[in-house]
């Protein structure tokens, strides 16, 4: 078993970008918070980083300060190695060894030649101690317990590498790649890879639907999206837009990935009732458990609009009752409601012209929830607390009495 810890998954100019002041580089939603693209893979034993760009230092202060066992570098372009002097901290674990392709392992010299010293008796005091080792494209190599092989993919017209270890494969900064080279992916099931924005074409970069293609022809099971820009837009809406098995990367995203299985921790990777699901898996693999004809539907994409249950051909199903397991808890057998109605309203929408103050209001630190589980813990509701507010403040202002200032309704409504 590994971890995968996405250090960073945004691009070269992070989120949010200096001067920008748009709703995401305004949010205050961490998963719209975007250093520069990093990883790592860790074992009990070993652990590896994969690019060090000049976010590392930051990033590495969030994880346990343990050897680096191995820095593998995707490519030489600053964004990605603009960090490695900031490494030298490990350097009390001894010399650090840093793998990438020629391009690099040939660049990285010239890029900081205080780091590497023709005469290594003449390295500037406090420099890190850095080993350079050339790999190439579709060779097998071992650090630690934790194997990899590198996977040649363009940057434009520059030849980068992508990483393969075991069924996982981390792809960054990608924007096209030789059909030869889908074989040497045959069989990843969990893949993290670029998508920079929804539309706009970048002579570098792939888009959403690039991605979405590539990691199909791959077979991936579950697609994670990084080195995302701002333009994304905000992360759950951002989610919302993606078929099944896809969604965007977010920093400090942990994987653990153990043969077959992949765990994602602090969010959810699976089914939204993972007690029925289990009850039906078991009901299915069990010789002991008398029943009738069963037939078992799982379907994906509940929470955002039924979008698997409503493209299920239901052809082939014989069943003539729908149980819908709904079960939160352990030990208790629950059936809700098995179906649902979209209902489309048309009001009449009248214009008007309007002069004065123009007031922004807004609305956090709530603790949110699910409405199930939650819903008993008499937390507030944002819509809910932001109509009171409106109602409170019609009703004492009809919104243009200025005898009731905004700064003194606010101060009203904190007091409530």
């Amino acid at each position: 078993m590994f971890k995968v810890i996405l250090l960073g998954t945004g691009t070269s100019s992070g989120v949010p970008v200096l001067g920008c002041d748009c709703e995401v580089c305004r949010s205050k939603d961490p998963r719209d918070n975007r250093l520069r693209c990093a990883a790592m893979i860790e074992t009990e034993r070993t652990r590896i980083l994969i690019d060090a760009g000049p976010d590392i230092r930051q990033q590495l202060l969030r994880v346990p300060f343990r050897k680096l066992d191995g820095v593998l570098i995707t490519h030489i372009h600053y964004d990605h190695v603009g960090g490695i002097d900031d490494l030298r901290g490990f350097c009390v674990f001894g010399d650090i060894n840093i793998y990438g392709d020629e391009i690099t392992t040939d660049t990285l010299p010239h890029t900081m030649p205080y780091c590497f010293p023709k005469d290594a008796e003449k390295l500037y005091p406090g420099a890190p101690k850095l080993k350079l080792h050339t790999i190439v494209p579709h060779h097998s190599y071992l650090i630690g317990d934790i194997g990899f092989m590198p996977i040649r993919v363009m940057h434009d017209q520059l030849p980068i590498l992508g990483y393969r270890f075991g069924k996982f494969a981390y792809i960054t900064d990608m924007k096209s790649m030789s059909d030869e080279e889908y074989a040497y992916l045959d069989g990843v099931e969990t893949l993290v890879i670029n998508a920079l924005r929804f539309d706009k074409p970048h002579h570098s970069h792939q888009l959403v639907d690039d991605a979405i293609r590539v990691a199909r022809r791959i077979g991936a099971k579950q697609t994670y999206l990084t080195h995302v820009t701002h333009q994304i837009g905000l992360h759950d809406a951002a989610n919302a837009q993606l078929p099944a098995g896809f969604c965007f990367a977010y920093d400090g995203l942990l994987l653990e990935i153990d043969g077959d299985w992949v765990q994602a921790k602090g969010t959810s990777l699976g089914a939204d009732d993972g007690i029925a699901v289990a009850y039906t898996l078991a009901i299915l693999a069990a010789d002991d458990i008398p029943h009738p004809a069963l037939e078992a539907v799982f379907t994906v994409g509940e929470e955002v609009g039924l979008t698997g249950a409503t493209e299920l051909d239901a052809s082939d199903l014989k069943g003539k009752i729908l149980m819908n397991i709904d079960s939160e808890d352990d030990g208790i057998f629950l059936i809700g409601c098995a179906g649902a109605a979209t209902v489309t309203c048309c009001l009449p929408l009248h214009k008007e012209s309007v002069a004065g103050q123009l007031y922004e209001w807004h609305m956090d630190g709530l603790l949110g929830g699910h409405s199930g589980m939650e819903i008993a813990k008499e937390r507030a509701n944002a819509n809910k607390v932001f109509g009171r507010f409106l109602a409170y403040y019609k009703a004492k202002t009809g919104f243009c009495n200025r005898r009731y200032g905004l700064p003194k309704t606010i101060a009203r409504m904190n007091a409530l």
